[in-house]
């Protein structure tokens, strides 16, 4: 049995030379290009591609907006995985293990094209962030790694089912289409969807991501995810499969 990055192999060998910033003429890689302000933001849409054709065990499943190289990204992180078909107890165990983040890709939220750089110096390379090392992988999120690398389980006995799994990550990824265009342009109307959206995103996406990845979304979002935090209404999000608490006559409004 054995340990693969095939998630995070695929999407550096599917990058396009265009994707890749070229290297100078004295052998360093050039500043890539500037990203575009122009068309919409399409994070669901993106993300969707993205996953498309990789082994998606290793591919993270939701994106975190972030700031980097003077742009706005969409970070996507990847993991290493076995990719087996189990078939004894150990090799069911191994198959439901989660990894920490071995890779971070950036990905344009509007084109879909993936730049990778260094997150922190903004220097261009010509695969995605790797983390070679488990000291490196804890300087860098701030989290002590389990020896082994292992931070979670699909077969936790916690975690919510699988099916509403699934519809709070497109919950996510629909409040991150309305987020995405104020957090990038904090002068747009707060509106009554972005209240929605807000809400949604704070109390659904750690119970989306996968087991033990949370602490890593928040570590590499925290400025997305303390925006939401301050800008959503306090009361929770109503799960999609529950109904919604009864309005009572003369209750106050939401913030606008």
């Amino acid at each position: 049995m054995k340990l693969l990055f095939t998630g995070a192999i695929a999407l550096t060998a599917a990058c396009s030379q265009a994707d890749q910033p070229a290297p100078s003429p004295s052998g360093t890689a050039a500043t890539p290009h500037r990203q575009s302000d122009d068309g919409p933001f399409r994070p669901l849409e993106t993300l969707r591609e993205l996953r498309s054709g990789y082994d998606t065990a290793a591919v993270a499943i939701l994106p975190i907006p972030v700031h980097r190289n003077g742009g706005l990204y969409l970070a996507v992180m990847l993991r290493p995985a076995y990719v087996i078909q189990p078939s004894t107890p150990e090799e069911r165990r191994k198959v439901n293990e989660v990894y920490a983040p071995a890779f971070i890709a950036y990905v344009d939220p509007r084109t879909g094209e993936r730049h990778f750089f260094d997150p922190v110096t903004g220097v261009p390379t010509l695969s995605a962030v790797e983390f070679g090392l488990k000291a490196e992988c804890e300087k860098y999120f701030g989290l002590t790694i389990p020896q082994g690398g292992v931070v979670g389980s699909y077969g936790d006995p916690t975690r919510l089912l699988a099916d509403r799994i699934e519809i709070l990550r497109e919950r996510v990824l629909s409040a991150l289409d309305i987020l995405l265009p104020i957090f990038a342009d904090q002068r747009r109307p707060w509106t009554e969807a972005a209240n929605t959206a807000a809400r949604e995103l704070r109390d659904f996406f750690p119970l989306a991501a996968e087991p033990g990845h949370w602490p890593y979304y928040k570590a590499e979002g925290k400025e997305f995810f303390a925006w939401v935090e301050k800008n959503a209404p306090p009361e929770k999000a109503v799960m999609p499969w529950e109904t919604p608490p009864a309005k009572t006559a003369g209750s106050a409004p939401e913030n606008p």
